[in-house]
């Protein structure tokens, strides 16, 4: 009956360790995703304010959005994020 008890603490005992790490590797995984999220807002940010405000003609305006449709959206490059991935 005692070695029952034991049995039955150390299986209780693993349990809560395996509902740890499922819950570190979860919340993991949500910091990541905020990361990710957090880099991608800093550099909308980055691109929105680094642009200077000019009254523009109409000409040059439908130019500008010509040429933003040329280009491709994974070509953005923010210097200013160099944040490692351990």
């Amino acid at each position: 009956m005692y070695s029952y008890g034991m049995s039955k603490n150390d299986d209780d005992h693993q349990l809560t360790i395996d509902s740890g790490i499922k819950n570190m590797n979860r919340m993991s995984s949500e910091l990541n995703k905020l990361i990710v999220k957090s880099q991608m807002l800093l550099c909308d940010l980055i691109l929105t304010f680094s642009q200077p405000v000019q009254d523009v003609s109409r000409e040059t305006e439908e130019k500008n959005q010509e040429d933003l449709k040329m280009k491709d959206a994974t070509s953005i490059y923010c210097p200013s994020l160099s944040v490692s991935h351990s």
